[in-house]
């Protein structure tokens, strides 16, 4: 059961009852953030998301579509290594974790999340994330278009396989093991339709 906690100079907000006092102070500074400070935040947010999420999906696709197995030349294998999971790529790891510290050292009041300062902080936020594809020259227009689009993908997803894993959590809370089954084996496929 929620509880209700009273913050100086904020008000008083519903808290889940386990909330730790640690966590009851993190709140308490993103709450107190004004309108202006919590624009910032999201203007310094949005670069780390589209940069992380940018690297992310690049290592998505090198997923998806692998590099040859054969020399197209003389047909002679290639020899690669053990195929690593996504989760375990260094690109990847390190886009989720770009765009992880970028959410955790640019809080934004959830108070102010919707407001249009927020907003047009946090969409400045996202170009000036694309900005380090000027250094490819001529190429620039394209280099932010393809990062642009692989951010965006990556987000859809991370949002769709946050939902299939809510629908297998779902399905095993009713005893449905089946459903839960069919979800997990089909994730990989629906979550790469997602990022495309």
């Amino acid at each position: 059961m929620p509880k209700l906690v009273d913050f100086e100079g904020v008000g008083t907000v519903e808290v889940p009852d386990d909330f730790r006092d640690s966590e009851l102070t993190e709140l308490y500074g993103q709450l107190s953030q004004g309108r202006l400070s919590s624009a910032g935040g999201a203007f310094m947010r949005a670069g780390g998301e589209m940069l992380g999420g940018a690297l992310s999906g690049a290592a998505r696709v090198t997923q998806a579509f692998p590099p040859p197995t054969h020399n197209p030349v003389t047909g002679a294998p290639i020899p690669r290594g053990p195929a690593v999971p996504l989760e375990e790529e260094p690109i990847y790891k390190f886009g989720q974790g770009m765009a992880g510290a970028a959410r955790d050292f640019y809080p934004v009041n959830p108070l102010y999340a919707d407001n249009l300062e927020t907003a047009i902080a946090s969409g400045a936020g996202s170009v000036v994330g694309l900005l380090p594809s000027v250094l490819a020259g001529p190429a620039a227009p394209f280099v932010s278009g393809a990062a642009y689009g692989l951010s965006s993908g990556e987000q859809g997803a991370q949002e769709a396989s946050q939902a299939i894993d809510n629908q297998i959590a779902e399905a095993l809370a009713k005893g449905d093991d089946e459903t839960a089954r069919r979800l997990s084996e089909s994730k990989s496929g629906i979550v790469n339709k997602a990022f495309a």
